[in-house]
């Protein structure tokens, strides 16, 4: 079984549970497509890593590599986890 599949979800489910309870259901529906977005970036790393073409002005002429697609994804998911951590773990002034 892909381990990175239920991981991602579950994070990302964390993600907007967090929000909606911080912050409202508002700031849980600005960070849910992103949060979508990133989260197919990760199931679906290898269909990612193939396209070509033109996104916007930039051309992409060649595939990537489907692990650095991923890798690039999870830093994405993880970056704000470590920030809130962080943010944690910092004594108070």
């Amino acid at each position: 079984m892909d381990l990175h599949r239920p991981l991602s979800a579950l994070l990302a489910a964390a993600y907007l549970a967090g929000a909606w309870f911080e912050a409202g259901a508002a700031a849980a529906g600005l960070i849910a497509v992103p949060l979508a977005l990133v989260v197919w970036l990760v199931w679906y790393a290898e269909a990612a890593a193939e396209f070509t073409g033109n996104l916007g002005l930039t051309p992409i002429r060649r595939s990537s590599p489907a692990g650095l697609v991923r890798v690039l994804a999870w830093m994405f998911l993880l970056v704000p986890l470590a920030g809130w951590l962080a943010s944690r773990l910092r004594p108070s002034s």
